[in-house]
């Protein structure tokens, strides 16, 4: 009914609230707990601060609301596998045409995740899920209803964790489930590339654990997932501009360790 719609929007709305009232609390604490993380730095407003420094302050803020640190005990301070592509060019929130201009086919922004970057020496994948959350929440302009095409890339990286699927899993798992939960709507897409044939039946076992939305919005780009494998941009096309491929391989190589 009418009125059953209204109950769960409303019920949505007030879970979302919550959400980030908790998210504001633990990013005040850790202003106040780090120095080096100063109001001027991470900003009182969404989009203020640098993407980078978007990323530190959301490492801390989950840490803190899950009571995580790292081995050493010092604030969480992930590797950044999360990335709108072209937010490094400059601070300022999602709207618009995208940041730098880098979006779909359909003009949506491109957030790039590589997941091969995932240490759960640092951090457990909750912790990585809340981040990467936060960190979307930081960068999209909440009065624009822009959507969201995620790009799963699948390969390994120089100098970072390059985890087995099996330990992936949980995080796309969580981040899938906050997603969701807190931006319903927003996902305009998954595209993971580039997949393996092999790969197709790990994709098979998986996706019953996604949310059943989220699952459903997920495409498959076929190629081969080694270290030195470009995209394939003959079968990309359909989803991105040559612009946005490109900047999706700057980004990835931007982030080699080494």
């Amino acid at each position: 009914s009418d009125h059953g719609t209204v109950t769960a929007s409303s019920r949505k709305l007030e879970a979302y609230l919550r959400w980030n009232v908790a998210n504001e609390d633990a990013r005040r604490e850790a202003i106040t707990a780090q120095p080096d993380l100063s109001p001027e730095e991470v900003g009182s407003e969404p989009g203020r601060a640098s993407d980078s420094d978007t990323w530190s302050f959301c490492c801390v803020a989950a840490g803190r609301r899950l009571s995580e640190t790292l081995p050493s005990g010092d604030p969480l301070r992930l590797p950044q596998l999360a990335i709108f592509v072209g937010a490094r060019d400059g601070g300022g929130a999602i709207s618009g045409e995208g940041k730098g201009g880098i979006v779909d086919q359909e003009g949506n922004a491109v957030l790039h995740l590589l997941p091969a970057m995932l240490d759960t020496d640092l951090a457990s994948p909750s912790a990585y899920a809340l981040a990467t959350a936060m960190y979307c929440d930081a960068a999209l302009d909440r009065s624009d209803a822009r959507r969201v095409t995620l790009v799963v890339d699948v390969r390994p990286g120089k100098g970072w964790a390059n985890p087995a699927p099996t330990k992936v899993v949980p995080y796309l798992q969580k981040l899938s489930k906050i997603g969701s939960d807190m931006f319903p709507g927003r996902l305009a897409r998954a595209v993971a590339v580039p997949v393996p044939a092999v790969c197709v039946g790990l994709w098979n076992m998986f996706r019953p654990l996604l949310d059943k939305r989220h699952a459903a919005r997920v495409c498959l780009v076929g190629g081969p997932a080694g270290y030195k494998s470009p995209l394939p941009p003959e079968d990309m096309t359909e989803y991105f501009p040559m612009e946005t491929i490109e900047a999706l391989e700057d980004c990835r190589r931007a982030n080699f360790l080494g």
